[in-house]
């Protein structure tokens, strides 16, 4: 059964039923069906955060390195990084950056003397699952000058043994939510 409506619907009652047109009625149903479903496969390549087959045409567009062998989630985000890297690079959008990869809050700290800034993981524990993909997202976008580093959000064996059991299973499901 089709989730697009059948054609007998827009003709008249007495048509409806006709054993010559039933035929026509299923099979133009079934034909139109695979068109919308076309359709709505090609407008969901127009935007990054559905695309599929459509993410080898974003990577040429920006003109990044295609790793088919990339998870479509992973290849989803260097493209959305290097579409907001594109201008002026601020704190603000190594911020974005970051947090597009991260999933959580980040904040970076600016250390001018020692021509540095820091990414400070804080809304999520433990090392991003693309730290590869975000480091050369950023090394594309920064000034060459500037170096960074990452720090991370990590428990200490103390704060899981304080820690009610509920609170650590929650912490656990979210880290690795399935």
């Amino acid at each position: 059964m089709s989730r697009y409506p059948e054609i007998r619907q827009y003709v008249p009652s007495f048509l409806e039923e006709a054993e010559p047109l039933k035929s026509i009625y299923r099979v133009t149903g079934e034909e139109s069906g695979i068109y919308f479903d076309k359709i709505e496969d090609f407008l969901a390549q127009m935007y990054v955060e559905t695309a599929t087959w459509g993410l080898s045409l974003w990577e040429k567009m920006i003109d990044i390195k295609s790793f088919t062998s990339s998870s479509l989630e992973t290849r989803r985000e260097v493209i959305i990084s290097k579409l907001r890297g594109i201008g002026t690079t601020s704190k603000e959008m190594i911020k974005t950056l970051a947090a597009s990869f991260s999933g959580g809050e980040v904040e970076v700290i600016e250390i001018p003397e020692q021509s540095k800034f820091l990414i400070k993981f804080v809304g999520t524990l433990g090392t991003p699952q693309n730290i590869l993909g975000l480091s050369q997202a950023i090394d594309e976008v920064k000034p060459a000058h500037l170096w960074y580093e990452y720090a991370f959000k990590y428990y200490l064996v103390s704060d899981v043994g304080a820690m009610p059991i509920e609170t650590l299973e929650k912490q656990i499901l979210d880290k690795f939510a399935f």
